[in-house]
């Protein structure tokens, strides 16, 4: 059975077939055959015999239409409002059914829906702003940075220039596990002051102290006596009387007294709880200073990762940060300072640190696996979106911790995977 065979169909088959309303004129009806024909240009004698037996030579006015079961022929002219009836189309999912023998026909259906998706098809009609994008990872592991540059503060080059990038967004993290120390170089020391004296620092082995008394211990044996003390049970510390240490040094202070960009909240007294600069010894007589809060070991409660990715072409991406706003500097440092106490005066209240270029803030992990993986779908809410696209060639990678201090790894490697949306066709 050749469905294709226009003997095989009534004018009224084919009137519904093509879908000719009763209201439709000679052009209409001219029109909806050839849409069909577009639709099947393989056809082009099927829909050609099918003009000619509806329409032929027929004559018609411009509001004229056929009806019923009009059979039209030869030279036949037609006039009013005659119309053909039928409301199925020849396109899509069109089924055409043929005689046999009196009976109803068998049904065929044609699909000529687009094999392609329509989100990435490269078609006019199907995607006319060609807007089709692309998903690369970026690699960056420290042990493969120059090496003039510390593992958490480095500049990289790209072995490949990414162009057209749209955006960026942070896939994984890896860093290692207990690499980074809760005594660093930045707050390992305290300082011993007195009039007309030069301050005297006392400094202890960085490393992991994994509990107070181990800690406690190690800053009485570089003081050479003991002056702290540590409560197993409470986990504070307390500053007990010394009459030694009063014949020459009468006060502690935290904060290195000509150093100009300490931070209260970097050095070892925080460590151990104490929330104010320095502490006068004279009223440990009889009277033990103890901490404000208990000594807390843990390096830091989270760390920022900072990418620069030198295109300046994205919103400021510096994290809102809380803060007391309203006093002047930490301590006003003086030329010559003496014996620093003067330096150490008008503390101010910290303020939370805050970076350009901040790509996440991730919150630190426990594990007992050598390597602390950060990856979910949760992280890629941590995304940078530029103007327009841009071309990146090298990224400067930073990594720093809660108290806005670049992490130290103790020499160990760290690695991330940044992905990419490239717009491949612009």
């Amino acid at each position: 059975m050749d469905i294709w065979n226009i003997n095989n169909y009534t004018n009224d088959e084919l009137i519904s077939a093509l879908g000719i309303l009763q209201t439709d004129t000679f052009d209409q009806i001219k029109n909806k055959i050839n849409i069909a024909l577009s639709n099947q240009p393989t056809q082009k004698d099927f829909f050609n015999q099918a003009e000619k037996r509806l329409l032929g030579n027929t004559s018609l006015s411009s509001n004229t239409s056929l009806s019923g079961n009009t059979s039209l022929s030869g030279n036949t002219s037609l006039s009013g409002n005659t119309s053909l009836s039928g409301n199925t189309s020849l396109s899509g999912n069109t089924s055409l059914s043929s005689k046999n023998n009196g009976a109803r026909p068998e049904t065929h259906t044609y699909e000529t829906k687009p094999t392609i998706p329509t989100d990435t098809a490269q078609d006019v009609k199907l995607n006319p702003t060609l807007r089709m994008t692309i998903d690369q990872s970026i690699v960056i592991d420290s042990q493969y940075r120059k090496k003039q540059y510390s593992a958490t503060s480095f500049t990289c080059d790209l072995n490949t220039e990414l162009q057209y990038v749209l955006g960026l967004r942070l896939f994984s993290v890896q860093l290692p596990n207990s690499s980074t120390f809760s005594i660093q170089s930045s707050n390992c020391s305290i300082w011993l002051l007195a009039p007309s004296t030069t301050p005297l620092k006392i400094s202890i082995q960085t490393g992991n102290y994994t509990d107070g008394n181990t800690l406690i211990s190690a800053v009485n044996t570089a003081l050479g006596f003991t002056l702290f003390s540590f409560n197993s049970l409470t986990q504070y510390v307390t500053i007990v009387e010394n009459a030694y240490l009063l014949t020459t040094y009468t006060t502690i202070s935290w904060i290195n007294p000509y150093d100009t960009i300490n931070s209260l909240n970097t050095t070892l007294g925080y460590i151990l709880g104490f929330r104010t600069a320095t502490l006068i010894l004279e009223t440990t007589i009889n009277n033990p200073i103890i901490a404000f809060a208990s000594i807390d070991l843990s390096p830091f409660k989270y760390f920022t990762i900072c990418v620069d990715d030198f295109s300046y072409s994205s919103v400021s991406n510096s994290s809102v940060v809380i803060g007391d706003f309203s006093s002047g500097s930490i301590y006003n440092p003086a030329a010559g300072c003496g014996n620093g106490l003067n330096n150490i005066q008008n503390q101010n209240p910290l303020v939370a640190p805050c970076f350009n270029n901040t790509l996440a803030v991730l919150p630190v992990q426990f594990s007992n696996y050598p390597i602390i993986s950060y990856s979910s779908s949760s992280m890629q809410r941590f995304k940078r979106t530029f103007f327009g696209p841009v071309n990146i060639n090298r990224l400067n990678i930073q990594i720093y911790n809660d108290k806005g201090v670049l992490l130290d790894l103790a020499g160990r490697d760290w690695s991330l995977v940044i992905m990419a949306e490239l717009l491949y066709q612009y």
